[in-house]
């Protein structure tokens, strides 16, 4: 099977998602059932830094894979203690683990989006505002998720890859291309 080129554009700042099918050279759509997927970009096939497209089949009959990358983490701050108000835009840095990231969104009260973490944080430590000097205590019963976002890209080009593998182990790569990684609009102003 040969690798059908398909060019894709991602937007900084914002959630991406695009459902491609795999066809057979008859043009019908491959079921997948059985398979697994893994789908990764990088600026350019030597580099050992590759980021996750996060790959699913929800439909393995149609052939279809689902490639999808949220704009940021969603931290849910759950019990702890909280002082202060979290600045958006500001670094975050756990006070024990040393973990960093940037704040892109804060409800006021317990729900805290993150984009650029770095390393992870851990129960008990305190997470302070850069700017705002805003504190919480993370507790066992908050919910952080770290995965690849939309911001942990830089604007540029990059060259990516969907692969399937059977369940006896035949591995094909189906869909390659571009990828075109535009900068955000953070606001326009009239």
């Amino acid at each position: 099977m040969s690798a059908v080129p398909v060019q894709l554009t991602i937007f900084r700042g914002s959630d991406f998602t695009v459902d491609l099918t795999v066809r057979q050279y008859t043009g019908q759509a491959l079921p997948l059932t059985g398979y697994t997927v893994t789908a990764f970009m990088a600026r350019n096939y030597t580099t050992n830094v590759k980021y996750d497209l996060h790959p699913t089949v929800e439909n393995p009959a149609n052939g279809t894979i689902t490639l999808n990358v949220k704009d940021a983490i969603s931290l849910t701050l759950l019990g702890g203690s909280l002082s202060g108000d979290y600045a958006i835009g500001e670094t975050i840095t756990g006070l024990t683990s040393g973990s960093t990231a940037k704040v892109i969104s804060w409800n006021g009260s317990n729900n805290l989006k993150i984009a650029s973490m770095s390393g992870d944080f851990i129960d008990g430590e305190t997470i302070k505002g850069s700017v705002s000097s805003a504190n919480y205590v993370l507790n066992s019963g908050s919910n952080i998720t770290k995965s690849t976002t939309s911001l942990d890209f830089k604007s540029g080009r990059y060259v990516y890859d969907i692969f399937i593998e059977s369940g006896l182990g035949v591995k094909d790569k189906v869909i390659t291309g571009i990828i075109t990684v535009e900068p955000s609009v953070l606001w326009i102003t009239q």
